[in-house]
């Protein structure tokens, strides 16, 4: 899975089918974190790491702005 440091700035997006679970670990800013099939979205903060269980699709928002890892 992707491990390189992805970096979002405000209004754009990073769109991922997930196989499986994936964590998504914020390095730095904030994250918006919806993913398909799950009514609930997520606010990730620097520091902070987000566990998703399932398929579907993952969209992630700079929440205003992003640096994070997504990894299996």
């Amino acid at each position: 899975m992707n491990q390189k440091l992805n970096t979002l700035d405000r209004h754009n997006t990073f769109q991922m089918n997930s196989p499986s679970r994936v964590f998504v670990e914020v390095v730095q800013g904030t994250a918006y974190v919806t993913r398909e099939g799950d009514n609930r979205d997520y606010i990730v903060n620097a520091g902070e790491e987000l566990r998703l269980d399932g398929r579907g699709l993952v969209v992630i928002e700079g929440f205003p702005n992003a640096a994070f890892q997504v990894c299996a």
